[in-house]
């Protein structure tokens, strides 16, 4: 398995054989004041393949904008710094500053900027040919720094370069967007502040993603920090990553949320090592499209900051810390570690994944620089930076400005720096384990000779495919087994002699030697069982038995001691290598704990063997339950028992409850067959009826007070009483015999009530009548009726009496009248004398009759219409429903 320094020195090997030209037909062109060209432009479309060409760094090129299709040219800027390319407005095919459909291009030392076009795709470099490297170059200011074609054969390189502020602002163009190409590799590049975009988006088959800095910082305003949205093997590797407090999106690293495509095969991505910020308010570290079920591999990373590490739940996470890791400025972005870290040999080896090892060799050196990492310490770090274990020297093709490096010297570094094997049964060899040996030098390391030494070397032995020689960054196997010779500890070393500082170089061996014949492991060695009432049975709990040794192992007995009993599997033999199960239950027959044990008698040495048991019995006491724990009774008519429903009361428990009192509360009552006292395991029956006194939602409950924990038990208790109730606008009027007066009346329901109400009226006075309309009402259970009521009454009338003279009394009148015109007629003289003696007598008469007419036996009185009498009165409205009913007085006057 290749290192990760092999991997990519190979990668880099690969890159410098597609662009170096024949040394036959190349040429340099230079370009600059006083040079053959003015502007590169010029100079590539005069340029041969294989041609260099160099361009003076000292002036900036504005408006030198160009397309060209030949193949392996190099252009390098040559100076002090790098070339400036200004498109002052312009672009190649309304594309790029350059659009390069060549194949095999370097691009170093040149800054590009200025790029915009009406697409708003405006690049710094259009790529569609393929491969290309760019090194040392600076794209700032353009719409898009880097646009490439997809190609499944091309191979683009870009490492110790710097991308700021590109962007459209349509969140479409990016710091740089690597169309689905087979391979990029991004290494020690610092990519900031894009403008709504990306800070980097591949659609790479395979992607490198290794030792950069990516931040977003306090002006940008990037949406993912890394996206590769059609996934892809992709390797992300000791980088330091920012979210910034602008940011337009929450995630951090996105995979795969585009879904797959036809041109990436493969679905795995490998998070290692990196130290993740996240100075927004929240989000997600490590994003993961629903549709990949590889697991992604996060391990060794610091998450500091709010947010989920990953949104998926199969992700395989390892030695990750999340928190406050004590960088050494975080607010500046200088995440080294303190030497009070947490981070610090926190981590472990990651292992291997896509086909190399994980583990970083380089870290981030700003800006857009890196240096080789090592471990210190008992175990590798947690994060980008290893504390005290950057080495100073820059990797292969640093610019100047990333220091000189060392002169050429090889490096022996192996791994794991210690193997140690299983017990193994005297005699017995074990399987092979592996040791990497790795020359992460730069030089040919030597190998004089590779052997096993220490104090029980002969009982280890090894195989490697080393050879004499191992060129830089190239790796072997050596493969160590164990085969004890006795039992007990045995330990020696892996010696390796070689041509590298500190030779030779060891890995400590470790194993244990079993005696021969049979031996006995337990698993577990201990049970404990939760508390039971004495006379309960527990569930059953299982230990292994395995015979461990290179024997038969012969069972003699196996028995369970104190309140435990077993069933086993094992029989009187079992092979070497095999087990069998011992099930295990527990009675305590008393409170307390309770202590046994399962013996295993066998020929095996150290017999018995055994397991120790425990458990708890509970003290006697009782347990009571009431079930349900409420009840809801259906909707009644006020003062209408409902029919009983039931509570069970149980005693659980391992003693008689007494029961001190049951009662209820509210418009509830209840009758039981539980006594005083319920036996332990008995149940008794609660009978509760509900009778409304009132309208609306009743409730109450049944206490049960005893002797159990937590008494007194109680029931929630509730229903509904149905009820309605009376008001009137006014209670009392005042009318003039004859008049009526006039009541509104409303019906109100309470608790759903919707049965007939009949309406009827007493207490009317005399000569009065009291009318209801309607004399009846349903109401719908929610809804008010109206009621009017009238209360008529009547006037007084006046007749003249008629008087009932006796007959005498009228043949008296008629006697004085006869004899008086007998008078007037037979005297004369005086006449008027004797008329008014007439007059008198028949006056007085008339008076006689009428004074006396009523004293007459026999006379009966006229019979007079007197009306309703004047006074105050109480008029009753009487409002009933089968069982219910109320009453509301009206006031009435009459006058």
């Amino acid at each position: 398995m290749k290192r990760l320094s092999s991997f990519l020195t190979i990668l880099g090997g690969f890159a410098a054989l597609v662009v170096v030209p024949s040394a036959a037909t190349a040429n340099t062109l230079q370009v600059g004041p006083g040079k053959p060209f003015a502007a590169p432009c010029a100079a590539i479309a005069a340029a041969a393949a294989g041609d260099t060409i160099q361009v003076d760094s000292s002036v900036t090129y504005t408006g030198d904008v160009c397309q060209w299709a030949t193949d392996n040219l190099t252009i390098i800027g040559v100076g002090s710094g790098r070339a400036v390319i200004n498109a002052g407005g312009t672009s190649s095919q309304g594309k790029a500053i350059w659009v390069i459909s060549g194949k095999n291009t370097v691009v170093q030392n040149i800054e590009f900027t200025g790029a915009a076009v009406t697409d708003l795709n405006g690049a710094g470099i259009r790529q569609e040919g393929d491969n290309l490297t760019v090194r040392n170059c600076y794209f700032h200011d353009n719409q898009e720094g880097i646009l490439t074609d997809p190609g499944q054969n091309s191979t683009i390189i870009i490492e110790f370069t710097e991308f700021a502020r590109n962007g459209a602002g349509d969140g479409f163009s990016h710091n740089l967007y690597i169309g689905n190409i087979g391979h990029l590799i991004f290494r020690y590049n610092y990519s900031h502040s894009a403008f709504v975009g990306h800070l980097f988006k591949s659609r790479a088959a395979q992607n490198d993603i290794l030792y950069n800095r990516f931040s977003d910082e306090s002006d940008g305003t990037a949406s993912y920090e890394i996206d590769i949205p059609n996934g892809g093997k992709s390797f992300i590797i000791g980088n330091l990553i920012e979210q910034g407090p602008k940011t337009q999106n929450s995630t951090v690293i996105a995979y795969q949320e585009e879904a797959a495509n036809a041109g990436n095969p493969d679905h795995e991505l490998f998070v290692v090592n990196n130290t993740i910020v996240n100075d927004f308010t929240g989000g997600t570290f490590v994003l993961v499209d629903g549709s990949v079920t590889t697991p992604v591999i996060i391990k060794d990373n610091i998450f500091t900051g709010p947010g989920g590490i990953t949104s998926q739940s199969s992700a395989v996470r390892a030695n990750n810390f999340v928190g406050n890791a004590q960088l050494v400025n975080q607010a500046n972005f200088d995440y080294h570690l303190q030497s009070i870290s947490p981070a610090i040999d926190a981590g472990a080896d990651p292992g291997s994944g896509g086909g190399i090892t994980l583990a970083p060799v380089s870290q981030y050196v700003h800006p857009a620089c890196a240096e080789g990492r090592s471990i210190v310490g008992n175990a590798p770090d947690v994060g980008a930076y290893e504390f005290g274990g950057g080495n100073g020297i820059p990797p292969a093709n640093a610019p100047a400005r990333c220091g000189a490096p060392p002169p050429p010297a090889p490096v022996a570094s192996l791994s794991p720096s210690s193997v140690t094997f299983a017990a193994q049964a005297v005699g017995t060899t074990s399987s092979s384990q592996g040791v990497t040996l790795t020359n992460t030098g730069n030089a040919t390391l030597s190998l004089s000779g590779i052997s096993i030494a220490g104090g029980n070397a002969a009982d280890f032995a090894q195989t490697n495919n080393c050879g004499s020689s191992l060129a830089p960054s190239a790796n072997c196997s050596i493969g160590v087994t164990f085969t004890p010779s006795s039992s007990g500890n045995r330990s020696a070393n892996l010696s390796i002699n070689d041509s590298a500082s500190g030779s030779p170089h060891s890995v400590s061996l470790s194993g244990s030697g079993l005696a021969t014949g049979p031996a006995v492991t337990l698993a577990p060695t201990s049970l404990t069982f939760a508390s039971l009432a004495p006379g309960t049975t527990s569930a059953a709990q299982s230990v292994k038995l395995t015979n461990s040794g290179n024997a038969t192992l012969n069972i003699s007995s196996i028995a369970a001691s104190g309140d435990f009993a077993q069933t086993n599997t094992c029989g009187a033999n079992l092979a070497a290598a095999a087990n069998c199960n011992i099930s295990i239950t527990f009675t305590p027959t008393a409170g307390g704990t309770r202590s046994g044990t399962v013996s295993v008698t066998d020929d095996a040495s150290g017999s018995p063997h055994r397991v120790t048991l425990t458990g708890t019995g509970l003290a006697p006491a009782p347990s009571a339950s009431a079930t349900p724990s409420s009840l809801t009774f259906s909707s009644l008519l006020v003062g209408t028992p409902s029919t009983a429903q039931q509570v069970k009361l149980s005693n659980s428990g391992n003693a008689a409850l007494a029961i001190s009192g049951i009662t209820a509360s509210g418009d509830f009552a209840q009758s039981n067959t539980c006594g005083t006292s319920l036996a332990a395991g008995a149940n008794c029956a609660i009978n509760v009826t509900f009778t409304p006194t009132a309208g609306g939602s009743r409730s109450g409950s049944i206490s049960i007070a005893d002797s159990a924990s937590g008494s007194p038990q109680a029931v929630t208790l509730t229903g509904t009483g149905m009820d309605f109730s009376l008001a009137s606008t006014a209670n009392s009027a005042a009318v003039t015999a004859g008049q009526s007066a006039n009541f509104t009346m409303t019906v109100t329901p309470d608790g759903g009530f919707n049965k007939q109400i009949t309406l009827t009226c007493s207490g009317a006075p005399a000569q009065a009548t009291c009318n209801i309309t309607p004399s009846s009402v349903t109401p719908n259970g929610t809804a008010t009726s109206s009621v009017a009521i009238a209360i008529s009454t009547t006037a007084h009338s006046f007749l003249i009496p008629r008087l009932q003279v006796p007959p005498t009394t009228w043949l008296r009148l008629l006697l004085v009248t006869v004899v008086c015109a007998f008078l007037l007629f037979v005297y004369k003289q005086p006449r008027r004398q004797l008329a008014v003696l007439c007059s008198l007598a028949l006056a007085a008469l008339v008076l006689a009759i009428g004074g006396c007419a009523g004293m007459v036996s026999g006379t009966t009185p006229p019979p007079g219409n007197t009306g309703t009498p004047t006074g105050n009165y109480t008029v009753t409205v009487n409002a009933t429903s089968g069982s219910v009913s109320h009453a509301m007085s009206l006031s009435l006057r009459v006058n």
